[in-house]
């Protein structure tokens, strides 16, 4: 008597070898990679832009406040002079403190007569823009370490104020 233990073995049976199952796992492991570095990107530019975007409307704010004032000079700080002033909270760092290493995230820098102002921002993605009160939105290429370093760097000494954020709240210093 004979066993015979058939478990389709037929010679049209079909099916996957582990050597066709590898290289499509590979595949789709390369294709995960380049979305995820192309999501990165785009999160990257969109938080630029979102910066950028902020330090024009920050900047034409500050040259209505200079126009409409009777002392035709840039408000003394971001905060207490009535000047209106919204960020995109996500699209700048976290963490940032004027006490550590990574510096500020929004600086705004004016000269003591007060009739020249810049304004430096950092993004999340690490780049950072500046806007002088005469000019364009522009990759400034400095680190924001302190406002005594940063302001001569774009031109105006500093007698300003910072912003930073830090765990989900912003805070002001004079």
């Amino acid at each position: 008597m004979e066993i015979k233990l058939l478990l389709n073995s037929s010679p049209n049976a079909r099916g996957f070898t582990i050597v066709e199952l590898l290289i499509v796992i590979v595949v789709i492991g390369i294709l995960a990679a380049i979305v995820i570095v192309a999501y990165q990107g785009v999160t990257n530019r969109a938080n630029d832009s979102s910066v950028q975007s902020d330090l024009t409307a920050i900047a034409k704010k500050l040259n209505a406040y200079k126009i409409t004032s009777t002392t035709d000079a840039y408000p003394p700080n971001l905060i207490t002079t009535g000047v209106d002033i919204a960020v995109s909270k996500g699209a700048y760092g976290n963490n940032y403190t004027p006490s550590g290493s990574n510096g500020y995230n929004l600086l705004y820098c004016k000269d003591s007569t007060a009739s020249e102002f810049a304004l430096i921002a950092r993004s999340k993605s690490g780049n950072t823009f500046a806007i002088k009160s005469n000019g364009a939105v522009r990759e400034a290429g400095i680190a924001l370490t302190t406002a005594a370093q940063s302001c001569p760097d774009q031109g105006v000494t500093n007698s300003g104020a910072y912003w930073t954020f830090s765990n989900g709240n912003w805070a002001t210093g004079l």
